[in-house]
């Protein structure tokens, strides 16, 4: 009892010290959020009280919620796909993304009428999230034209990464294409596993640099996105034969295929990315996240969204939506959710 006392202690002066000492912009939450939206939309089937899939809100603020109270960050920005966002990929791949939604049944938890109509309310529910967003101290940015990857690239890489204010950023999302970011200061949190992933352990599970994980990744593939991979190469392989992509420095996709014809006879592997390399240099240029070559406008247009007041909370406006889509079950203190999850970042919105 005694030791659980001093915990709680110790926690609310690391808390005080947190908030004397660090600004809006000192702890930075990235949510890539239609991967965090997708991933539990498959699992959840929350059904309100009228007996309607309520599982997409439910589910997305209770993690949100979770990863807020793991990662104690003093701001949350939450990015969304703009409109025609994926349009400059399928220009150099038309078949990306093109496995989505096609005759897959998403949420298999749920007895859908079809998948017209788990789509349809995968939508609403979607809708309902960000309006939920709006009335809390969250940022939400979604700029037409561009992907929410491109945009998460250019926050982490052109803002967090050279504003000394920044300490710390972390990028939620499973997406593994986010490795390539990862540096002393650009961390990922996996909401699946529910593991912080820094430059030191993803060195030592992979084997490889963050620098150099485009490298491989563009090998593995990606199915999530359509992009298979080239058969014959795993990752053992690949750190096997290709041993730079340990180390810090930066290659690129022209230094692999380079390397791979000079050894050409040397082991099987090389033939085959050789065989492969059109394959190989699309997939590296699909998956590689382009922060840092986005338009002028482009970037201006997130700079804008990012530099606006963050909102405070609006505890009427949600209480309003918790009772219009009836998730009080869930919420059945909402008040004292939103205080425990939100309280300290309302506290920087207005700081």
């Amino acid at each position: 009892m005694k030791k659980s006392y001093l915990d709680i202690f110790n926690q609310i002066d690391e808390e005080s010290k947190l908030l004397k000492t660090y600004d809006k912009n000192s702890r930075i939450l990235i949510l890539d959020g239609l991967n965090n939206y997708i991933r539990i939309w498959v699992v959840m089937p929350t059904m309100n009280e009228d007996g309607l899939h309520v599982g997409g809100i439910t589910g997305f603020l209770q993690t949100l919620g979770l990863t807020i109270r793991t990662l104690k960050p003093t701001r949350v920005i939450v990015v969304f796909d703009g409109k025609g966002g994926s349009v400059k990929r399928r220009k150099l791949y038309p078949a990306y993304k093109q496995n989505r939604g096609h005759g897959v049944r998403l949420n298999r938890s749920h007895d859908w009428a079809d998948d017209e109509d788990e789509q349809k309310q995968m939508l609403y529910q979607l809708g309902r999230v960000v309006t939920y967003l709006q009335h809390l101290p969250v940022t939400v940015i979604s700029i037409d034209n561009i992907e929410a990857d491109d945009t998460i690239a250019y926050l982490a890489t052109e803002f967090c990464k050279n504003n000394p204010d920044v300490k710390e950023a972390f990028i939620s999302s499973s997406d593994k294409d986010f490795y390539q970011l990862v540096d002393d200061k650009i961390k990922i949190w996996n909401p699946h596993k529910k593991k912080i992933i820094t430059k030191e352990n993803l060195i030592e599970e992979y084997g490889i640099h963050p620098n150099n994980f485009l490298l491989f990744k563009a090998m593995d593939g990606d199915m999530g996105d359509n992009c298979p991979g080239i058969k014959g190469i795993g990752r053992k392989t690949a750190i096997k034969h290709f041993p730079f992509l340990s180390e810090e420095r930066l290659y690129d996709k022209t230094d692999v295929l380079e390397y791979a014809q000079k050894h050409k006879g040397d082991a099987s592997i090389y033939g085959k990315l050789i065989d492969n390399s059109n394959q190989y240099s699309r997939n590296y240029d699909v998956m590689r996240l382009a922060g840092d070559e986005l338009t002028s406008g482009a970037a201006l247009k997130i700079i804008k969204k990012f530099n606006e007041p963050t909102p405070t909370i609006n505890l009427k406006k949600i209480q309003d939506l918790v009772m219009d889509d009836k998730v009080w079950s869930t919420f059945p203190n909402i008040n004292s959710w939103i205080n425990i999850n939100f309280s300290q970042l309302n506290f920087f919105a207005t700081k």
